[in-house]
């Protein structure tokens, strides 16, 4: 880390108390939705919560596929008939039941104000009076603070339902995590995320405790599970403080949610009882079809993530500190890192073909065939995958090949004094080459306008700071001038442009942003001496 500052810093500072923590404001008179007034919607207007609940499955559930909608209208049109009368009370939801409707209000009226959409352009647009557009009702340009209103709601009955283990109070844990992150609040969503892995780690460890039955996890637990491995392992990938979960060990035994099956089908028809929800529908049939890239979204970015994981357990050891230094090390990296390199290239050639385009297509001479890379798997037709989806794919793609590669980078900066004569220079000048070709890569994939802050921008930022770093310190050691990318002025540009726009979000990164700027003069310093 340059300029003095430690190298934890950068993340421990993620974790240290705001001023917002400081203050301390009252709770809600109640966790009853329709029990209070600090809240502008009365129960008369009951409708314009279901106009949120679907926006929320239309914006959220796309990315974190962790509820069922008709489960979530369920349980709002319970709660609506309890509380229409102060006489009425309920014991049949249960305060996780109740927590999850909160929380998916809190997030779909978050969503519905088209904050999450992080936009330099817009962002000027607000500092010169100019409101961002609201995806919902007009009522939602009007309603302000309604998001943190029943967050604070939601906040009584997480606290409540804390101590429990069971499938909704992991949930509910998993979409506070979800809000924190969107919002970027980054040690409160890790709080909740880490809370979510330590409640999947119990349930996991309790179902094979108690049956050996190959269908004893539920497809909305698989869901959740690598939902929750996935989040807390890009999360665990960048911070200096690690909290094991133990959610990791189970990751051989819990399968990934399963593809709609015609067994699904049949159950899923079987529920449709009027003319206008025929399970022959096109929208029915829309249905089947998400189902099964939903099924597809999380197994392929979870694999992915453990992979990493992987690469991060055999190349980056810390307690090794000075393996760098020893003569077999670079023969030992250059044959580990390629048999990563082969394996993380055949995981993408893998994947379905779908899953990296955004636009739903369909050919006749591809009916009922099978996906040539996934053989026995029935072609998704006329789908395409969301394209803020399609682009985290392909993110991932280009920081698995800078941090397989990294090592090189770092292994030549700490051996220049007789890199020349190094017998294997020309194989890690390519390894070097590779990873600056995967940092331009990543950066030019997320140099789009605007980001979706509902995935969180922590990891993808704080990697980006990372890798802007490298590719100037790069530029000023000529031992890497002909592994540099032609265009590593323009690269380092657009990182910082990101890196800005990601602040909107997480306005922590504006302490990263000063740090590249000092850093960029004293190199402009350097160079003139």
């Amino acid at each position: 880390m340059p300029l003095g500052v430690r190298s934890t810093e950068a993340t421990d500072m993620f974790f240290q108390e705001s001023s917002d923590e400081t203050r301390s404001s009252p709770p809600p008179e109640s966790w009853r939705l329709f029990r209070d007034r600090s809240l502008p919607v009365s129960i008369d207007a009951a409708d314009r919560y279901r106009e949120v609940i679907h926006e929320y499955f239309a914006e959220v559930n796309i990315f974190f596929p962790l509820l069922s909608l008709d489960d979530i209208l369920a349980t709002f049109n319970e709660v609506v008939s309890c509380e229409k009368s102060p006489a009425l009370e309920s014991d049949s939801i249960s305060p996780a039941r109740y927590c999850l409707l909160l929380l998916v209000l809190c997030m779909g009226s978050f969503v519905c104000t088209g904050e999450y959409r992080i936009s330099l352009d817009e962002a000027a647009g607000r500092n010169g009076g100019q409101e961002p557009p609201s995806l919902g009702s007009g009522y939602f340009k009007e309603v302000t603070g309604l998001d943190e209103k029943l967050w604070q709601k939601a906040r009584l009955l997480l606290g409540f339902i804390s101590s429990e283990i069971n499938l909704e109070a992991a949930q509910c844990s998993m979409l506070a995590s979800l809000y924190k992150g969107a919002k970027g609040r980054m040690a409160d969503s890790f709080h909740w995320v880490h809370a979510t892995a330590v409640k999947c780690e119990a349930l996991a460890r309790r179902a094979i405790a108690s049956t050996n039955d190959t269908e004893r996890f539920s497809d909305a637990f698989r869901r959740l599970y690598w939902v929750s491995l996935i989040y807390e392992g890009d999360f665990i990938s960048e911070v200096s403080i690690t909290l094991p979960s133990g959610i990791a060990r189970y990751e051989d035994v819990v399968p990934y949610p399963a593809p709609e099956t015609p067994k699904h089908r049949q159950e899923h028809a079987a529920a449709f009882s009027t003319p206008e929800a025929n399970p022959t529908s096109p929208a029915t049939s829309t249905f089947y079809r998400t189902e099964e890239l939903v099924a597809f979204q999380i197994s392929t970015n979870a694999a992915i993530r453990r992979f990493l994981n992987r690469v991060n357990s055999v190349i980056y050891d810390s307690k090794d500190q000075f393996r760098m230094t020893r003569d077999s090390y670079a023969n030992w990296l250059l044959r580990i890192t390629e048999d990563l390199w082969s394996y993380h290239g055949a995981l993408y050639r893998n994947l379905p073909d779908f899953l990296l385009t955004s636009q739903p297509r369909k050919r006749t001479d591809q009916e009922n065939a099978s996906s040539p890379m996934t053989p026995g798997i029935i072609r998704v037709e006329e789908l395409g995958n969301n394209p803020w989806n399609v682009l985290r794919l392909k993110g991932r793609y280009y920081a698995g090949q800078y941090i397989i590669h990294r090592p090189f980078i770092e292994y030549v900066l700490l051996n220049m004094a007789h890199f020349d004569t190094h017998p294997c220079k020309e194989a890690i000048l390519h390894r070097c080459r590779l990873c600056l070709e995967g940092i331009r890569g990543f950066i030019n994939v997320f140099d789009i306008d605007p980001a979706i802050s509902i995935t969180g921008l922590f990891s993808s930022g704080l990697v980006t700071f990372t890798m802007v770093m490298i590719l100037r310190v790069a530029t000023l050691c000529p031992v890497f001038r002909d592994a540099l990318p032609s265009d590593i002025e323009q690269a380092i540009f657009i990182g910082k442009r990101n890196l800005r726009r990601f602040s909107i979000s997480v306005t922590e990164f504006q302490w990263h942003l000063g740090v590249l700027e000092r850093l960029e003069a004293s190199c402009k310093n350097h160079m003139t001496m």
